[in-house]
């Protein structure tokens, strides 16, 4: 009990999911604005496409999730225990496995794409350029996954605030150009898919930068004896912990991704303007849960932490005091719909 109602425990945690929370909810903000754009042109299908496009890649994109959630713990228990050089071997294997990924996931590309709209259904136009989207958006699939694992790695060393300024010159670059190859060029679904690729390739170099730049004497220590480094990455303990905690985090993650990509498909089954208005109710319910991913994210690192550190009374008060704050922001939330 006297560890729960430890004041600084609880200010370290808003301290470091604060930051999350606002970066977090810019993506479906971004989400918003792409909605708002597409919805801006003359026929619905246009949204419905992207709609369902946007589908086919993020769900790759959010069931590869575990790669951010295994590097958030794995690089905060590094940071707890103190050893840099674990710590950036963490954040190599994650890059290597999302690099790899994104690599088989862009030769397949063709069978994916044939079976996903096959599945998803939908009017001719629809499925058009659900197609269109993809295909351009389906070539940041070594960016966007490379992007979890910094995000994850950054979180787990309590770098909260270099990944807010990471997501959101990410979604700035995004908006902007959004703006500029839809409403300037007049490319439409096409633009949105083209803004999108670049701002994660922009998202990933800045945040390899940021990192690189920071530990750049230790980066070249690592990389002074590259057969140790490679032994080292292919390590069979770390290997078997690495993917047996991703296993566990995958199968999590299927299960709730079933249920976003049957509301989306059904949605497409029923026509245009219905997949349209379903687009725009996601983005609102993303809006909450990434906000409240914030807490989430924040509790993986002061976990990670504690467990690095061997501390098993602060790993306890870190899911309590996470709890509690859950049900606070969610006692809001529900307050605020209900008396809207």
């Amino acid at each position: 009990m006297s560890n729960f109602i430890n004041v600084d425990q609880h200010k370290q945690l808003l301290l470091l999911a604060f930051p999350m929370i606002l970066s977090n909810i810019t993506v479906p903000l971004l989400g918003l604005v792409d909605t708002a754009v597409i919805g801006h042109l003359s026929h619905a299908y246009y949204l419905g496409g992207s709609t369902i496009g946007a589908m086919f890649i993020t769900s790759i994109t959010w069931l590869c999730g575990f790669l951010r959630m295994s590097t958030t713990g794995l690089s905060a228990q590094a940071f707890g225990a103190k050893s840099i050089e674990k710590n950036l071997l963490v954040l190599i294997r994650g890059l290597t496995v999302a690099f790899a990924l994104g690599l088989i996931l862009i030769l397949l590309q063709q069978p994916y794409l044939n079976a996903a709209l096959y599945l998803s259904g939908g009017s001719e136009e629809v499925q058009f350029y659900a197609r269109q989207y993809s295909e351009i958006r389906i070539w940041g699939f070594p960016a966007s996954l490379g992007n979890l694992v910094i995000l994850g790695w950054l979180i787990g060393n309590h770098q909260t605030k270099s990944v807010m300024w990471l997501l959101m010159i990410t979604n700035v670059t995004n908006v902007i150009l959004d703006l500029v190859f839809v409403y300037g060029f007049h490319w439409q679904v096409q633009g949105v898919a083209l803004a999108t690729l670049i701002a994660e390739y922009c998202g990933m170099i800045f945040g390899l930068s940021i990192i690189f730049v920071r530990y750049k004497s230790a980066f070249n220590s690592l990389f002074k004896n590259s057969q140790l480094l490679i032994t080292s990455l292919i390590e069979r303990a770390s290997l078997l912990n690495y993917f047996n905690l991703n296993r566990d985090i995958l199968i999590r993650t299927l299960c709730l991704e079933i249920c976003f990509i049957f509301i989306t498909f059904q949605g497409a089954r029923l026509g245009d303007n219905v997949v349209a208005a379903n687009a725009i109710l996601m983005n609102f319910l993303l809006l909450i849960s990434f906000g409240l991913d914030g807490i989430a994210n924040a509790t993986e690192a002061l976990v990670g932490k504690a467990q690095g550190e061997n501390n098993s009374k602060k790993l306890q008060s870190s899911v309590n005091i996470a709890l509690f704050w859950t049900g606070v922001f969610c006692g809001l939330l529900i307050t605020f719909h209900f008396f809207r």
